[in-house]
């Protein structure tokens, strides 16, 4: 009997220490991410492959969507939000011009990803000072 209480107890230490990290990453992966979209897009204007950025921080809308909800669901405020809506809408644009062809030149195309990532940075940081 004391044993099995011993082992409840651990395993509801392993389940709240999972909880917490769980929470962190969720917390923590869309800015990496965003960061790691914007550093790609600025390597690719300067003509510098770095597809670990592609490999490591790429993703599908379909994980987003999971962060996306998730992020609802533990109650983070709106300028978090910002950086996975900045995530998706990129995402977006990168389908389209890959599957549909955008017709624009290639730098005016990367001046519209620069403008995406500035107004969500100034929405994030509209937010922030908001919420103070």
């Amino acid at each position: 009997m004391v044993e099995e209480d011993m082992a409840v107890e651990a395993k509801s230490n392993v389940n709240k220490r999972l909880y917490k990290i769980e929470l962190l990453l969720i917390k923590i992966i869309p800015y990496i991410i965003a960061l790691c979209y914007i550093i790609n897009t600025v390597l690719s204007y300067l003509s510098i492959e770095a597809e670990i950025f592609s490999m490591l921080c790429g993703i599908s809308l379909l994980p987003l969507l999971f962060i996306l909800m998730s992020s609802f669901v533990f109650g983070f405020c709106k300028y978090h939000r910002m950086m996975i809506y900045y995530v998706g809408i990129s995402e977006l644009l990168a389908w389209v011009d890959y599957y549909k062809g955008i017709p624009i030149p290639t730098n005016t195309y990367y001046i519209l990803l620069f403008t995406l990532f500035g107004i969500f940075i100034f929405l994030f940081t509209y937010y922030k000072i908001k919420n103070k």
